[in-house]
C-alpha cells in the first residue's frame, strides 16, 4: 500500500464503532504437508513458494520457515468433520462444557473419536496470536491429533511465567514458531517446534491485551466452516 496522506488521521471516529470481533475473519497460520493444497499444482490454492515444512497464512499467502507470534487467546473445541473418504467438510463444534460425549464412540482399529453418525471428532487446541511479521495482525493456530501434545507443552511453558504466585498473562512473552519433521508407525509429517523468544515491548503489550479483551470469541462456527481438517498422520512427506 502506498503511504498515508498526512490529512488522513488514526484514532477518533473510524466508522468501526458497530463492529464486533464476530464481524472480522482471522486468517488461519497452517504448516505446509505434502498433500496440503498449497503445495499441490492442480490446486486452485497452489502457491509456488509453499513446501512440505513451511508456514502459510491463509489470507495474506506469505509463507515462511519461522514466524514470532504472541499468543492473546486460547480455546478447545471438539471438532465434528465427515470422513474424508465422503467428501469431508465441517459438521458442527463444541466447547468441553458443551460437548455430547455420550454421543462419541471410540474406533477400536482406527483409534479415532467417531460420533454416532460415523462422522470423525477431532480435540483441537486454537490459539489467537498476533503475528509479528505481518505488522502484529491477528492469526489464529489450531493443534490437533499429534500437535495437542505440542499445545500442553506450549500452554504448561506459558504458565511457568509467574511473579511471586501470580501467572504472568500469556501475551507478555513472544514466541518463535518454526516446524520439525515427525513420524510414527503410522506416516511422516511436519509439527511444530515451539521456543520463547522474550519478553514484549510495552506498546505491543497493551496491543495484545487489547486484542484479548475485544476478541474473546474468536471462533465463530462460520469461521471454523472454512477450514480444512487436518490429520498430520495422513500428510507423508
Amino acid at each position: 500500500m502506498v503511504d498515508k496522506p498526512d490529512f488522513v488521521k488514526a484514532g477518533g471516529d473510524t466508522g468501526f464503532e458497530d463492529m464486533v470481533a464476530q464481524d472480522f475473519v482471522a486468517p488461519f497460520l497452517f504448516i505446509c504437508q505434502a498433500n496440503s493444497p498449497y503445495c499441490l499444482p492442480d490446486n486452485q490454492l497452489y502457491n509456488q513458494e509453499a513446501r512440505p515444512g513451511k508456514i502459510i497464512n491463509t489470507l495474506s499467502q506469505k509463507v515462511y520457515d519461522s514466524v514470532h507470534v504472541v499468543p492473546v487467546r486460547y480455546k478447545f473445541k471438539n471438532v465434528v468433520w465427515k470422513p474424508r473418504n465422503i467428501g469431508g467438510g465441517f459438521v458442527a463444534s463444541y466447547d468441553r462444557e458443551s460437548t455430547p460425549d455420550k454421543d462419541f464412540t471410540s474406533d477400536p482399529l482406527s483409534g479415532r473419536v467417531k460420533t454416532k453418525d460415523g462422522n470423525d471428532v477431532m480435540q483441537t487446541a486454537y490459539y489467537l496470536c498476533l503475528l509479528i511479521e505481518e505488522g502484529n495482525d491477528k492469526v489464529i493456530i489450531g493443534m490437533s491429533s499429534t500437535q495437542l501434545k505440542k499445545s500442553r507443552q506450549w500452554n504448561a511453558l506459558m504458565q511457568s511465567a509467574r511473579d511471586g504466585i501470580d501467572v504472568i498473562p500469556m501475551y507478555a512473552t513472544k514466541y518463535v514458531l518454526s516446524t520439525t519433521p515427525e513420524s510414527n508407525a503410522k506416516g511422516k509429517w511436519y509439527g511444530w517446534n515451539i521456543q520463547p523468544d522474550g519478553w514484549v515491548q510495552e506498546e505491543l503489550y497493551n496491543m495484545a491485551k487489547e486484542a484479548r479483551q475485544q476478541y474473546v470469541d474468536f471462533l465463530p462456527e462460520r469461521l471454523l466452516a472454512t477450514t480444512r481438517q487436518s490429520d498430520e498422520k495422513e500428510t507423508p512427506f
